[in-house]
């Protein structure tokens, strides 16, 4: 064999930094297959660093950042300005106070024409959004629980507005002339000089339970300091815990009655809240052969707890004697025909049902305000 010599006519010029010689298959012998054209490398792209093309750079310096070829929410692929798969608008991750901005107002814009929409049949056509829900037209209206929401915090918000001055009689200590102050006494010297004893201001008793002690609350301490210095004095005697519970809870709202009315108010809502799913299995017990789910009677339950609320709300501003006669007819017809549509049964049927279910719901309604008392009383 002859050595083999290099031809330096053949030798190639070392590549320039950056640039890759392209690979070029060579066909095998004596297939015929005229050999491939020479490919020369492709430079690459003026500017591309490891930031990025000076166009992209261009546009970030600008405020105009880029579109991301896949979502950002979903990671499915984008051709245009929102998700295909989730609805999410195609932009960068980087967030600007103009897009917070922008936001905000779409939001806004879309639940005030959802309000709108929404309030108009629950006002007006009783137990149409019920149906629409069901039978899936969703998008247009609030769903049942935002609106309830809605309408709860609103009335709620207007209660101790609206009626400042009246809660503060209430709360308020009454004041006693001199000459009333003086009958007042002539009349609890003659209750005490006669035979049957009278006892005024005081608890019924029992031997258990913290709400039936024997307290007189006209004797009360005047501070819960000095009821405690009581208690830690050997020479008196001592209460029972429950008791001295008890008592310490009676000074606090004689002291301020406005606390426990304050507490009151915080805890009705979340009482109502709670007797909601109670009025939705009461619905269902009544229509149970009609084959429902419980969540199609919630539903309802929230529709008609909210038409409540945006009533009463609307008695709180227009306080006319004209007005809360039809509020009062509207809060009683209202359910009774909303059952008849969405339960779609005659009206003998609806009405005997309408009836047994106003009698469980005022129960349920006393029950849930005694809880409520009771509650606040313990926390204030």
């Amino acid at each position: 064999m002859e050595p083999v010599t290099e031809n330096p006519e053949n030798v190639k010029d070392p590549l320039p930094i950056g640039q890759v010689e392209p690979f070029i298959p060579t066909p095998p012998h004596g297939t015929g297959m005229p050999a491939p054209e020479s490919v020369s490398p492709v430079p690459s792209p003026a500017g591309v660093g490891r930031r990025g093309s000076k166009t992209e750079r261009h546009s970030t310096k600008n405020g105009h950042l880029p579109k991301p070829d896949r979502c950002l929410n979903c990671g499915e692929p984008t051709g245009g300005n929102f998700c295909a798969n989730c609805g999410q608008e195609n932009e960068h991750q980087t967030v600007a106070v103009k897009l917070l901005i922008g936001d905000l107002l779409s939001d806004l814009a879309s639940f005030d024409s959802r309000l709108v929409r929404t309030l108009v049949p629950l006002l007006f056509r009783p137990g149409f959004l019920t149906n629409e829900y069901n039978i899936g037209r969703r998008v247009r209206y609030l769903s049942p629980f935002k609106l309830y929401l809605t309408m709860s915090v609103l009335f709620f918000v207007l209660l101790p507005i609206t009626h400042r001055d009246t809660l503060m009689h209430v709360t308020s200590r009454p004041t006693v002339s001199g000459k009333d102050r003086q009958s007042l006494n002539e009349a609890n010297d003659d209750l005490r000089q006669s035979p049957v004893h009278v006892n005024i201001g005081t608890v019924p008793s029992t031997e258990h339970g913290i709400f039936f002690q024997n307290v007189d609350v006209s004797s009360l301490p005047k501070t819960v300091a000095e009821y405690d210095a009581r208690q830690r004095d050997p020479r008196l005697p001592h209460d029972r815990p429950a008791k001295q519970y008890l008592v310490r809870q009676l000074i606090k709202v004689k002291q301020s009655p406005q606390a426990l009315l304050q507490a009151l108010l915080d805890y009705i809502p979340r009482i109502m809240f709670v007797l909601l799913p109670c009025f939705a299995l009461s619905l269902k017990l009544m229509y149970l052969r009609s084959n429902r789910l419980y969540i199609e009677h919630l539903i309802f339950a929230l529709h008609l707890h909210a038409f409540f609320f945006l009533i009463l709300s609307s008695m709180l501003l227009l306080r006319t004697p004209q007005f809360e006669v039809a509020a009062a007819i509207a809060l009683s017809v209202y359910p009774l025909i909303a059952m008849r549509v969405v339960y779609k049964q005659g009206w003998i049927k609806t009405a005997v049902k309408y009836s047994l279910l106003a009698f469980n719901y005022t129960f349920l309604l006393t029950f849930g305000f005694l809880a409520a008392i009771a509650v606040a009383f313990l926390m204030v």
